[in-house]
């Protein structure tokens, strides 16, 4: 069984991780579209079924009917079916399961089928299904990290999530924004199931949100970076008017305005390159920025590209989603129920990343090391990850892998519209 994560930590990063201009960007999308090149599902769930049993553990490359025979025995003793057909191909690598909230379902079954513990768990989610493990704000997520953290059985968790969802709602509570950190601290202090049940069901009105720091924290990012509709007329027409652009005006500007300027100024044409980059666009809109960032309809329609980075890719309609809801008005939107947790933590990498470039570039960082930078900037999108719910950034994935690997070049902004250049060009 291949170890993953160490070979592309420490093999396959000198070789590929320190992209220059020059390289290669072929070589670069081969890569990114071997499936080879990342724990496929199939390879991880036969190991997790290995580790399950010790029987197991003395001989490898059993024939594969001996591991869908024991799988299928022990979702059989919970109670749990899943049709033969989908546990053959994903046994056989002919499919993976979607990361839609049905197949989470279904993830957390074959966890319980194979008892494992709570860190098995996580690792099996993040390093293998590709998805965040525990929205503790869900009821049912909150009874199962409880039950993986407590040993208790599948069986125990459907009784557990009965209780609490058919007991009566204290409507005179208002709802209040608990972060899921929170939540966890407090469910590990449970020693006793029904001190647990308790308490869920005495809070039940507010497990009925979530992705409140998330959604917070896109808007912040994207704010950041976007431009005020005054701002950016004012600077369309100082440059129409070949009027020089002050520094104020310029530090005026969101990231995103202020970089593309930095970049046009180097013309000799500064409202020839101005039109020809933005036109009549409207310079704050979503659709405007993406537009100049990446092309995600046409990457989503990229065969070549594994599902598992083209699913959910940042576009126009997911970034809208999420500023269109309201802090203020939160129990309102749907958008705060939503279940794509990976469209969520794929817009928060997405977001963080030219945020902190974008800064480096216009001069924001006293630092200049790129070594210490690459590190600044994994340890900044990992406190992000972590304070909206979600596990590290990890290499082994191959979406989180694309930011990895501009990241550690010279110029990451450059190195991600090459790459992703590269891959438009070759649909």
């Amino acid at each position: 069984m291949k170890e993953y994560t160490k070979i592309i930590s420490e093999n396959i990063f000198d070789e590929y991780y320190d992209y220059d201009e020059d390289e290669d960007l072929d070589k670069i999308y081969n890569f990114l579209k071997n499936e080879e090149n990342f724990r496929p599902f199939n390879e991880g769930l036969i190991e997790l079924i290995i580790k399950s049993n010790d029987n197991f553990k003395n001989q490898e490359n059993y024939d594969l009917k001996v591991y869908f025979d024991y799988l299928k025995e022990k979702l059989d003793c919970i109670n749990v079916k899943i049709y033969t057909q989908v546990i053959n191909d994903w046994l056989t690598g002919k499919h993976r399961p979607k990361v839609e909230e049905n197949y989470r379902e279904k993830m957390y079954q074959i966890c319980f089928a194979l008892n494992l513990e709570l860190k098995q768990v996580y690792d099996f989610f993040n390093e293998v299904y590709f998805s965040r493990a525990f929205n503790c704000h869900s009821i049912k997520e909150a009874v199962y990290y409880y039950c993986f953290s407590n040993k208790f059985s599948y069986k125990e968790a459907q009784e557990m999530i009965y209780l609490i969802e058919n007991s009566k709602e204290n409507t005179e509570k208002n709802i209040e924004i608990i972060y899921t950190s929170a939540i966890k601290n407090k469910i590990d202090t449970f020693a006793k199931k029904e001190h647990f049940i308790e308490y869920m069901k005495e809070n039940k009105h507010n497990f009925n949100i979530w992705n409140i720091t998330s959604y917070s924290k896109i808007k912040e990012l994207f704010d950041e970076i976007n431009t005020s509709k005054e701002i950016s007329k004012d600077i369309r027409y100082k440059i129409n008017k070949n009027i020089s652009l002050t520094d104020e005006d310029k530090n005026s500007c969101g990231l995103f305005l202020r970089y593309q300027l930095l970049e046009i100024e180097k013309s000799d044409d500064i409202k020839k390159s101005f039109k020809d980059m933005f036109g009549k666009k409207d310079i704050t809109s979503v659709k405007c920025i993406l537009d100049n960032l990446l092309y995600s309809y046409k990457i989503s329609s990229n065969k070549n590209i594994p599902y598992i980075v083209k699913n959910n890719f940042p576009s126009e309609k997911s970034f809208s989603n999420i500023l269109s809801a309201s802090n203020e008005d939160f129990t309102k939107f749907k958008a705060y129920t939503s279940k794509s947790y990976d469209t969520i933590r794929k817009l928060l990498i997405f977001l963080k990343f030219f945020n902190f470039w974008y800064k480096y570039k216009l001069g924001f960082m006293n630092e200049n090391d790129m070594d210490i930078l690459f590190e600044a900037y994994i340890q900044e999108t990992n406190i992000l990850l972590n304070e909206c719910g979600y596990e590290d950034f990890y290499v082994g994935n191959p979406y989180d892998w694309i930011f990895f690997k501009c990241a550690k070049s010279d110029e990451p902004i450059t190195a991600f519209e090459n790459i992703i250049g590269y891959i438009v060009d070759n649909i």
